[in-house]
């Protein structure tokens, strides 16, 4: 091979090295230009502090999870599901009024969450606005919500608020579910007792003393 030759072969050799140092540089600013704009999209987007509050939630550090909402509201204010969180920390903190007024509004947002539903109506018994709580409840039904713990969670604002025919029904139909729940089964038998029922609280009572005496059959077999 002549010189010429190997001056040719080597400055094509250098100009392919340049061109991968190049591709190279290009394909590493491509890269750190996408991450920032995803690092940019996280940060527009409430999701990214919704997610920070519910860690913060779960890690029992409210303060942090209440600073981390006001971002998340920042970003998505009509957003229903930023007031479901904002309801969901109220809630764990006892806070009932703000959890219910947060639960509202994710309602009035557009949030069909059954579990905002069953938050709020509990909120209100929580609150004493038993009246309250059953018309909301009725109205979830209404709505085609079935869920057990629902008709008992209305069935308790109508004990506690002394509507007891009210309650009486919901009961029977959270006992379809809960049917050896001893709580559930005196509530409903007082109820009973209430209305001048006293067959079906006669009944009942039977039933509860025949639950107690088999869940306490095993313990004493153990002993």
């Amino acid at each position: 091979m002549t010189p010429a030759s190997n001056k040719g072969s080597l400055l094509i050799m250098l100009l392919w090295a340049a061109m991968l140092v190049v591709l190279g540089a290009f394909t590493v600013a491509v890269n750190i230009a996408m991450a920032r704009y995803a690092e940019r999209e996280r940060e527009r987007r409430p999701e990214t502090y919704i997610a920070l509050a519910e860690a913060a939630m779960n890690e029992h550090d409210y303060g942090a999870a209440l600073r981390h909402w006001e971002q998340a509201r920042l970003r998505g204010p009509e957003d229903p599901f930023v007031y479901k969180v904002l309801g969901d920390i109220h809630y764990n903190l006892q806070h009932w009024k703000e959890a219910l007024k947060a639960y509202k509004t994710s309602i009035e947002l557009g949030s069909d969450a059954q579990g905002v539903r069953m938050n709020a109506l509990w909120s209100m018994v929580e609150l004493k606005r038993y009246t309250e709580a059953l018309e909301f409840g009725k109205l979830c039904i209404d709505d085609g919500i079935i869920d057990p713990d629902l008709y008992r969670r209305t069935a308790e604002a109508c004990f506690r608020g002394g509507m007891f025919e009210e309650a009486i029904p919901l009961y029977e139909m959270a006992m379809e579910t809960y049917g050896d729940d001893l709580y559930l089964m005196e509530h409903l038998r007082q109820a009973y007792e209430q209305v001048g029922r006293t067959q079906d609280a006669a009944r009942l009572s039977k039933q509860i003393v025949q639950l107690e005496s088999a869940l306490r059959t095993p313990r004493e077999d153990v002993q």
